[in-house]
């Protein structure tokens, strides 16, 4: 189902205790922020804490793309058929069209953010396939490569089929220090 014209999101902080929670009986969802962006048409950001031997919803399709964070706990995902048990920093991206679906099978709840988004250019899942498709990234499978200001871990760097490349990494900084200078938004980089 489409997504109405979205307002753009505006470029700020979105705090979780800011967020409005919605209960239900299985599950307590916070919407962090809606709307459109450069790049999307559509893009909503919320978290779901599922209750233990829980699914939030039957196993389902969409036409746009959903990435997953899980935020604590124990999150299974299963996309197109297959199944895996993913832990706290993991990651599972959806394609437009793929099956999927979540169950919490542990005997404490699980939180996990969602990030649904339609790309302004059509979408490519031709693009998206050649670059592997649905996938899901283990944190544990992923090394941490240590730096002088920390570490980082590349989570992945891929095309999708609403995105030309999507990238994502996870910085951890030791105590005292920037990942880089901030920039304030509408000036040159040369000031």
């Amino acid at each position: 189902m489409p997504f109405a014209v979205a307002q753009s999101i505006d470029s700020r902080t979105y705090g979780w205790a800011e967020a409005p929670v919605a209960k239900k009986a299985t599950t307590e969802q916070r919407t962090l922020l809606e709307g459109s962006t450069t790049d999307f048409s559509h893009l909503k950001v919320h978290a779901t804490t599922l209750m233990p031997h829980q699914a939030p919803h039957p196993a389902h399709k969409h036409d746009d793309e959903e990435l997953i964070i899980i935020k604590e706990g124990k999150l299974t995902v299963t996309i197109e058929g297959k199944t895996k048990t993913l832990g706290a920093g993991s990651v599972a991206l959806m394609m437009p069209g793929d099956e999927h679906g979540f169950e919490n099978k542990e005997d404490s709840p699980a939180t996990y953010y969602v990030m649904r988004y339609a790309s302004k250019e059509p979408r490519d899942l031709e693009r998206g396939r050649k670059a592997g498709g649905s996938f899901w990234v283990d944190w544990n499978d992923v090394p941490f490569q240590p730096h002088d200001k920390g570490g980082i871990r590349r989570m992945f760097d891929r095309p999708t089929a609403m995105t030309k490349r999507f990238e994502m990494h996870v910085t951890t900084l030791n105590q005292g220090l920037w990942s880089h200078p901030p920039t304030p938004t509408g000036l040159p980089k040369s000031c």
